[in-house]
């Protein structure tokens, strides 16, 4: 088989083309290359599949090269699959049964080299479930078995949905001739569906794993932003009951012990606390990025406590009496989110955190002045008691939305605050090295820039929530570049 070239790039669209007969000299160069010998299957079994599945048996095209494949079989469901199951050199005829079966076997998927990391894995899996599924609509599960110490791959499938249900202890022969074990993994067929939700301001000035993220951190910190989403959906949006969202946040938090306990364990989720099924496609990389880049949780337990705050004060419809009030929550509800970031990159010292503090808790106060014309209706009141008595604004003011001088000046007094908390902190950047150092420099632009567009309406934002419009990026750009 030719080598894929090397000039392959993500922008070349992905052909799936069902195998042949003719293809059998590609996979065996894709397997050589792809597993160690004890791993590797055998030629006259992957011509059985060609032969007995051909809907299940995908080669993965770029223009000329051929640069990956996917085997499946179709089998009637067991709770508990074995390791007679999943033998490698199998014959397919065996077990495969497209008419009453009702369970997808993932059996083999190998990327060429020179194409990994580049999110093809989930591309060609997913597509495998699509083809496959369209032409056999009874099918109601898939599983697959993948190496526990092979971490790519087992991010690939928790992020498309598969949960740890069994561990084959010393399934696998590594190349020195240690035995390795095997997690089977499973997932529904369809997914639950999830909720469109609204749009939400508390997290969309944190870097979400854009390309100015290092490869090989998008995929934490995607982690958790979900996490944190997630959480922040279930406290905020819908129309669900104070008692319903402080309900489900504990489900949400015992969701997190039994996850965390699992990764601090080195335990497969089947052999910690049980998981809930609600929040797979959160849990799933949870797991992953809590194993593999051992996140200290008490900072994803702050976030939560936060979000219950949050939703026990809108309930009572209480406020802050002080600005160190304030702050205390914005050291659980933004700071952790910075603090996980920095232990993701590396950086440990205690001025870096302290500067992560100052950027998280401005980021946060910049998005409570920016939305007081949609927070105060919903019952939510962020600006401190103490500081409206000291300007002279009432209670019947903020509850009405009138834009008085006075409630004007406090707002501009929050504004110079939460800037100074900015200022202070934007040193950081200089201390995060590569493209994450870049990414920090227009997370702090954006919030700045919000400050401007606010200080613009003359700090109106009782009646008004301001926004960037596309004009604002170059200058954030440009600011960026000079800091």
């Amino acid at each position: 088989m030719p080598t894929p070239s090397n000039t392959l790039t993500a922008a070349q669209p992905l052909r799936l083309v069902e195998a042949t007969p003719d293809d059998l000299d590609r996979i065996m160069a894709l397997e050589q290359q792809g597993f160690a010998a004890g791993h590797r299957e055998q030629r006259t079994a992957y011509a059985q599949r060609i032969a007995t599945f051909p809907q299940g048996s995908l080669m993965a095209w770029r223009g000329e090269d051929c640069v990956g494949c996917v085997f499946s079989e179709i089998w009637q469901a067991t709770p508990q699959p074995n390791a007679t199951h999943f033998a490698l050199g199998h014959d397919i005829r065996s077990r495969h049964d497209p008419v009453q079966g009702t369970e997808l076997y993932i059996s083999s998927m190998t990327l060429a080299p020179v194409v990994r990391g580049q999110g093809l894995g989930v591309v060609l899996l997913q597509a495998c479930l699509d083809h496959v599924t369209a032409v056999f609509p009874q099918l109601e599960s898939a599983v697959l078995l993948v190496n526990a110490t092979w971490t790519p791959a087992r991010r690939i499938y928790t992020g498309l949905g598969f949960m740890e249900i069994g561990c084959l202890a010393g399934f696998f022969e590594a190349e020195d001739g240690a035995r390795q074990d095997g997690i089977v993994m499973r997932r529904p067929i369809r997914m639950p569906a999830p909720q469109s939700p609204q749009p939400i301001t508390h997290y969309e000035n944190f870097p979400v794993a854009s390309w100015l993220c290092p490869a090989q951190l998008r995929a934490p910190i995607a982690a958790i932003y979900h996490f944190a989403r997630t959480a922040d959906d279930i406290a905020d949006e819908g129309d669900a009951t104070p008692e319903q969202r402080l309900h489900t946040l504990q489900t949400y938090r015992q969701d997190l012990v039994a996850t965390s306990a699992a990764a601090n364990s080195g335990a497969t989720a089947h052999e910690a606390p049980s998981v809930s099924t609600q929040w797979p496609q959160v849990f799933g990389p949870l797991g992953v990025a809590l194993r593999t880049h051992h996140l200290p949780t008490q900072l994803l337990h702050d976030l939560l406590d936060a979000f219950e705050q949050d939703t026990r004060k809108s309930a009572q419809a209480q406020g802050y009496a002080t600005h160190a009030e304030l702050l205390d929550y914005c050291r659980r509800s933004a700071n952790p989110v910075g603090r996980l970031l920095l232990h993701l990159y590396g950086v440990t010292d205690d001025l870096a955190l302290q500067r992560s503090d100052a950027i998280c808790s401005a980021l946060q106060l910049i998005n409570f002045w920016q939305d007081l014309s949609v927070d105060i209706p919903r019952g939510r009141y962020y600006l401190p008691q103490e500081d409206c008595t000291r300007f002279g604004v009432s209670q019947a003011d903020i509850l009405a939305q009138r834009q008085t001088q006075s409630a004007t000046n406090l707002i501009a007094s929050c504004v110079a605050t939460a800037r100074a908390s900015m200022q202070f902190g934007s040193e950081l950047v200089h201390q995060i090295p590569g493209r994450a150092g870049w990414e920090l420099r227009l997370v702090v632009q954006g919030g700045l820039r919000i400050l401007d567009r606010i200080e613009a309406l003359r700090y109106a934002t009782l009646n008004q929530r301001p926004t960037l419009r596309w004009w604002d990026f170059p200058v954030m750009l440009w600011r960026a570049v000079w800091m």
